[in-house]
């Protein structure tokens, strides 16, 4: 079965009725900070461009979408998170690096108690949920899991994070990938079957 090491709680993707505040917003990104750091790692495979991309979508995030139902934080963040990881990755790719390896002393120090942290985490296990029965996937362990993940493209790769570790609907994925629904479903066969030979290959 395909897993992922990571905190038991999940951050939640339902609506809820919590009211729109400051408390709120701060509650929400408590809830996911550890979530979103694993997948720009996974993504950009830097752990200091990953605090700086974190701290960016952080940033627009709370700039942007203050005034935002609560109710919509997760959809709109993870959007987020997702374009600048695309838009970093767009100018590694063409030699030009626009983000700055600066990271606020802050925001790095609460990053890097993240990071501290993770051992005792790594140790506990989420499964991915609703993987096709046709694919069957075995890594066999969370850093053979996450090293095949890192290989796929990056749409793919969040595609699958998006779906089957964060649990979000083909409707809200397309909407945080930017496409339309039936071109996660074919995304997301096409990256399970990658993602199965890649893992197959470190074995």
């Amino acid at each position: 079965m395909l897993s992922l090491a990571i905190l038991r709680k999940r951050p939640t993707t339902q609506r809820g009725n919590v009211p729109n505040s400051q408390e709120a917003l701060n509650e929400f990104l408590r809830s996911i900070e550890r979530y979103a750091f694993r997948m720009a790692q996974i993504a950009v495979h830097d752990d200091t461009v990953s605090f700086a991309l974190l701290e960016k979508s952080f940033i627009q995030f709370a700039e942007q979408h203050h005034h935002r139902k609560n109710t919509e934080y997760a959809l709109l963040f993870y959007q987020t998170l997702y374009q600048n990881l695309v838009d970093w990755q767009d100018k590694k790719d063409k030699g030009h690096f626009g983000l700055r390896r600066f990271v606020h002393q802050r925001i790095k120090q609460r990053f890097n108690k993240l990071k501290g942290n993770s051992q005792q985490e790594l140790r506990e296990l989420i499964e991915f949920s609703d993987i096709p029965e046709s694919i069957t996937i075995n890594a066999t362990s969370t850093k053979h899991l996450a090293n095949a993940l890192a290989k796929l493209p990056i749409h793919l790769q969040q595609t699958l994070l998006l779906r089957y570790w964060l649990t979000f609907s083909v409707t809200d994925t397309a909407l945080i990938i930017g496409t339309q629904p039936n071109q996660i479903k074919t995304d997301t066969l096409l990256g399970l079957t990658q993602l199965k030979h890649y893992i197959e290959g470190l074995a």
